[in-house]
């Protein structure tokens, strides 16, 4: 298979910048997508191009996470935050859903309401110093 990707700006600068050329992968998962790939070619259905399309995405991101997680690789700040206790479920918010307007007290307000987190562990994940001034900003806003 062969793909490639045009990407110019900020994000894709963000993604690209900490990778060594070239990425030598073992184990990633990789030897999945072709199988895949050709089962779909051989018995088409519903979505046959959606997943056809995907295909590069798809190698794409197995490969990125595969890479990511091995111990001399270096990993941009805004991937090691998914996995953080502290920013982790912002940032995994923002990320599903970039278009919205997202502000401190929200983020706060859904750990609160969709994960159980408590007050004091709402205000560390958004960056308050303690609970007391984030239950301040919380009731003012």
């Amino acid at each position: 298979m062969c793909g490639a990707y045009t990407l110019d700006g900020l994000l894709s600068d963000a993604i690209l910048a900490p990778l060594p050329t070239p990425i030598v992968l073992r184990d990633a998962g990789l030897d999945r997508v072709p199988a895949l790939l050709a089962d779909e070619l051989a018995q088409p259905g519903p979505g046959e191009l959606t997943i056809l399309d995907r295909a590069l995405d798809l190698m794409l991101v197995l490969g990125l996470r595969a890479y990511f997680t091995q111990p001399d690789a270096s990993v941009p700040g805004w991937y090691a935050a998914l996995d953080d206790p502290a920013t982790g479920p912002a940032v995994r918010a923002i990320h599903a859903d970039p278009r919205h307007p997202w502000t401190v007290s929200e983020l706060a307000a859904q750990a609160l309401t969709e994960r159980g987190a408590t007050i004091a562990q709402a205000a560390t994940e958004v960056g308050y110093t303690n609970e007391f001034a984030f239950a301040i900003a919380f009731r003012r806003r």
